[in-house]
């Protein structure tokens, strides 16, 4: 289906490991395969949430929408922001304070491209920002020191990696849907599917946390830039005024 074919394509631009093991149409019959087994996942622990989900009709705007965030994941300005955002993690080694530093100094030169994919991405909302009076923040530097040396050392093999990134399209695409729907849309799958380990704090804190709880996983990473894009323009706001 078109959710399999976009994922597929987007793991081979975002894994070149993947990309050489693996043929398109394998990718594409082993997504399928991780879609199945969250579907398997939701029916056994939230069955409730699946019934809802198995009701919901779809309009073809809707699934249009849910697909265009999706396919942008894989589009080559994304992928240079999120091995951007990796180099900003592996650099400061995870420190909150340093992350939103250094993803300043990574992302400020590809501001064009991100407010291009916001807007083609999101063509409904509008990002707001204030140039002189940043939004409040928690510290980043409350990350856990787990978290942080995770992201430095973690490695993924080809079939996690593969495994990871079904699943993060999936809790994006549910996401999405969320934002869509409304309370028609259960919030049992994406919750099922977090990377986050506890409650995200807002703005920039919740922004590097799940930077630094994603990295190296690019497929995550993007997810992360894509849900976070008002926090990514308050940082580079703060941090990178001269660069801009």
């Amino acid at each position: 289906d078109e959710f399999a074919e976009a994922t597929a394509s987007n793991i081979r631009a975002l894994s070149p490991e993947a990309a050489r093991e693996v043929s398109l149409e394998e990718l594409r019959q082993r997504v399928a395969q991780g879609a199945r087994r969250i579907d398997t996942a939701l029916g056994v622990l939230h069955p409730e949430a699946q019934r809802c989900l198995g009701n919901t009709a779809l309009s073809a705007s809707q699934a249009d929408s849910a697909l265009r965030v999706i396919r942008k994941f894989g589009d080559p300005r994304m992928v240079a922001l999120s091995r951007g955002a990796v180099e900003a993690v592996k650099e400061s080694r995870g420190d909150g304070d340093s992350v939103a530093r250094r993803l300043s100094e990574k992302l400020a030169p590809r501001l064009v491209d991100i407010v291009q994919l916001q807007k083609e991405m999101f063509p409904q909302s509008v990002l707001s920002f204030h140039l002189e009076h940043g939004e409040p923040e928690v510290p980043a530097s409350k990350l856990t020191q787990k978290a942080s040396q995770d992201a430095v050392v973690r490695h993924l093999s080809v079939d996690d990696e593969i495994n990871s990134s079904v699943n993060a399209h999936a809790r994006a695409l549910f996401e999405v849907l969320e934002v869509a729907l409304g309370d028609d849309m259960p919030k049992a799958p994406a919750r099922m599917l977090s990377a986050t380990s506890s409650a995200a704090s807002e703005g920039t804190a919740k922004l590097v946390q799940c930077l630094v709880e994603a990295a190296p996983d690019l497929t995550k990473v993007s997810v992360c830039l894509a849900s976070n894009m008002e926090p990514v323009f308050s940082l580079l706001m703060r941090f990178g005024k001269g660069a801009l």
